[in-house]
């Protein structure tokens, strides 16, 4: 099935769900930081997470043969999913603070990348596809 989609009407959604994306981290940084006491550690673990599954997951869509409009759309509403969750899981994960700081600094690490995980590989999925239907 073939969808005729303005390169418009793309680029509306991309930059919605983009700037959405970039709220969200910004949120899931800072929140993991007032829990955790380390803004540092947080802060840059955060970006090193969120960078390499964006730049893993550009990797996958360059592999791909097949990109569908329905691929495509899925992302974006499985990331639409996922940011308007994400308020809901950041006060979960005060609910699992003392088991956190049990673990030190770790237990935060293995918080915040159980947090960004789907979010980055989606985010990074998201522009590679929007692009391969914009030059087509």
């Amino acid at each position: 099935m073939y969808f005729l989609v303005s390169n418009r009407f793309i680029y509306f959604i991309t930059s919605i769900v983009a700037f959405n994306s970039f709220v969200i981290y910004s949120v899931i940084c800072k929140k993991i930081s007032l829990i955790s006491k380390m803004e540092l550690y947080s802060q840059v673990g955060a970006l090193t997470v969120f960078v390499l599954l964006l730049g893993v997951s550009s990797l996958i869509v360059s592999k791909l043969e097949n990109v569908s409009w329905k691929l495509f759309f899925r992302i974006e509403f499985l990331l639409s999913i996922i940011i308007c969750l994400m308020p809901v899981l950041l006060g979960l994960a005060e609910l699992f603070r003392d088991s956190a700081n049990q673990l030190g600094p770790y237990g935060w690490m293995i918080l915040l990348v159980i947090l960004l995980v789907p979010f980055a590989f989606l985010t990074g999925l998201e522009l590679p596809l929007s692009l391969i239907h914009i030059s087509e």
